[in-house]
């Protein structure tokens, strides 16, 4: 298979992700909801309905033709402008898994435009297959720490323990160390995919640690976080697609001929994450993902501020001392179907949002 029939199909691949994703949590797309949006900018203007919703229609749509015509860049550039003007409604919209998409869309962007012109795809396939080494290395970084082997390693191995097929002990064993070593794995697997003769293994150990995910988060599991198992499923036929038999990755040679929006788009999913380690950069976008430190906070208001909560959060707040707390992790699940954003500041422009909006409640 050619360059452009790999990145072609890669990027149908990534559009049915991006689709399956967002239909699994559709509340989150609209603005009707009881959860409150929370604008990348405070202050600034959103979609009222239905505009928010014909604007997801219009971006689907454009979704359906750039899988139809993937050599044509119209549709890609309409998806893409219409996405990102519903990401930046709301920060719980900057989920990784879209996130992460997204950038590998804006740097297949310019494909069309040079499959035209006969020029070489080389560059263009260094930089999403430097986009995904991306994911696995940052998702393995920031697990490596004391509250991912003690917190969420014992919870996502949990229900093997009771299913008779996995009951004998040294399977369970096994999967636990397994999990121990995820960290290792994910971050061995961005370092054996830069290297043309590990690639096939890469691939294969690639494609085993996202089956396992999908076997402990899944039905079979914990059946939790649907909308992350499209990106599991996805991402193997883009591991095959950009790296099972590709020899040759030249790095040295097609790392400047990159386009500067992509190479941009390629520095918000290899580079950047770093400035998370000193918590310049937000969690979500930095692949912290099941790392055991980025727990979303519980809202939490002084009782002068919510004398009377409004109905459908009754069952999700709790009091503690002189204050109200409300569980936003739970809140988000069950109104936008998806974890909210976890980092501190987006929390913090939450609970911000939420007083004049009990405090008017009480009047």
């Amino acid at each position: 298979m050619d360059d452009y029939r790999r990145l072609f199909w890669a990027k149908r691949v990534i559009l049915i992700g991006i689709i399956s994703c967002a239909a699994l949590c559709l509340p989150l797309w609209l603005n009707s909801r009881s959860l409150p949006l929370i604008p990348l900018l405070e202050g600034m203007l959103v979609l009222r309905t239905p505009f928010d919703q014909i604007l997801l229609g219009l971006t689907t749509l454009a979704g359906l033709l750039a899988i139809v015509w993937p050599k044509k860049s119209w549709p890609g550039l309409l998806f893409l402008a219409g996405v990102m003007g519903l990401m930046i409604q709301d920060w719980n919209r900057m989920q990784p898994w879209m996130f992460h998409f997204v950038m590998l869309l804006v740097i297949l962007q310019s494909l069309p435009g040079k499959y035209k012109h006969y020029l070489p795809a080389k560059p263009v396939l260094a930089a999403v297959q430097l986009g995904v080494i991306g994911l696995y290395f940052w998702s393995g970084w920031y697990k490596l720490n004391d509250g991912y082997s003690e917190k969420i390693v014992p919870y996502v191995v949990y229900p093997i323990y009771n299913q008779w097929w996995m009951a004998h002990p040294f399977i369970h064993r096994i999967v636990f160390r397994m999990a121990l070593l995820a960290p290792y794995l994910e971050m061995a697997t961005a370092i054996a995919l830069l290297i043309p003769r590990t690639r096939t293994v890469a691939v294969l150990l690639g494609t085993t640690l996202h089956l396992g995910i999908l076997y402990l988060l899944g039905p079979l599991g914990h059946n939790t976080n649907a909308v992350i198992w499209p990106w599991n499923i996805v991402l193997i036929p883009l591991l095959f697609l950009l790296f099972f038999k590709q020899k040759d990755f030249g790095l040295n040679r097609h790392l400047f001929r990159i386009q500067w929006v992509g190479l941009i788009a390629l520095a918000f999913v290899l580079v950047i994450p770093a400035l998370n380690m000193t918590g310049r950069y937000n969690k979500s976008l930095s692949f912290e993902l099941y790392s055991g430190t980025n727990y979303t906070r519980h809202l939490q208001f002084h009782k002068s501020d919510v004398k009377h909560l409004p109905n459908h959060l009754e069952n999700l707040s709790y009091n503690f001392k002189d204050s109200v707390y409300i569980r936003t992790y739970e809140w988000a699940l069950r109104d936008i179907k998806t974890p909210p954003n976890p980092d501190p500041k987006v929390t913090d422009q939450w609970q911000r949002q939420l007083i004049p909006l009990f405090r008017a409640e009480q009047e």
